[in-house]
């Protein structure tokens, strides 16, 4: 573990030199990368990825649960938000910080009011955009600035950078196939989107944002009983998701 942390402290000091911010010690690179790393837990790509079925679909989830899951995801948000401005104060030359803190403004405009989110739409442009002004191929940035602009152009140079990236990968299937699916009423779109992700669960079995879709498109096109085989393994992942939980309950409630 101590080679892995003096590893992980060179690479954040060698980070800083190249881009004409050294940090001032070794003591300082740990705990800055340290602190990245909290800010980072508190922002999930699974909780990204529920705000973005919210804010895009529509919404199978609202009442109490969802509420509660918006307010957290809020709560962590801003925690992020404060960890990662004091690091860019302090070494304002390091593009992760930038790019970390554009996801963390990233869940902020769903769940909040129209003209508050479109200031903090244009904080997490500005933040995405410096992150690759210092580095052109942070792909934390490329997914950010793709989650408030919905432009798959970022997700081609995120997959262009590293092909086996498993959010870019999501997001491209989901952007390009689940959500014209769950929008649309064709069951041929809906039969192939979900062709598309059974191949991307196949890649990533336990991400539950893949199950949450799948489920909802296999939902869509009348086969519950699938649906409630997914929903329950996304549940046993993860319980705390409400829109995985609402529609478990509503299949077990009527199974029919």
């Amino acid at each position: 573990m101590k080679i892995i942390n003096t590893l992980i402290t060179a690479l954040i000091i060698f980070s800083a030199l190249i881009t004409g911010t050294p940090l001032k010690s070794e003591t300082s690179g740990e705990t800055a990368y340290f602190s990245l790393e909290k800010a980072r837990s508190l922002t999930s790509s699974k909780t990204l990825g529920f705000i973005f079925q919210q804010s895009i679909s529509e919404s199978l989830t609202s009442g109490e649960n969802n509420t509660i899951f918006n307010e957290k995801a809020s709560k962590n948000a801003m925690q992020s938000i404060n960890i990662l401005s004091e690091l860019i104060q302090k070494y304002p030359g390091i593009s992760d910080f930038y790019s970390a803190r554009a996801v963390a403004y990233a869940l902020l405009p769903s769940i909040t009011d129209a003209e508050t989110g479109r200031k903090i739409r244009g904080k997490c442009l500005d933040d995405g955009r410096k992150a690759l002004e210092i580095n052109p191929e942070n792909i934390e940035a490329y997914i950010a600035l793709f989650f408030v602009d919905d432009d798959r152009t970022y997700l081609e140079r995120a997959l262009q950078i590293d092909p086996e990236n498993e959010t870019a990968n999501v997001y491209m299937c989901t952007s390009k196939y689940a959500f014209p699916a769950l929008k649309g009423n064709s069951r041929n779109l809906t039969t192939e989107a979900i062709k598309e992700l059974e191949s991307l669960s196949d890649r990533y079995p336990d991400n539950i944002f893949i199950l949450f879709l799948k489920g909802r498109l296999y939902l869509k096109n009348g086969n519950r009983q699938m649906a409630y085989k997914i929903f329950k393994k996304a549940y046993q992942l993860d319980p705390e998701q409400p829109a995985v939980t609402i529609l478990l309950d509503a299949l077990e409630k009527d199974p029919a």
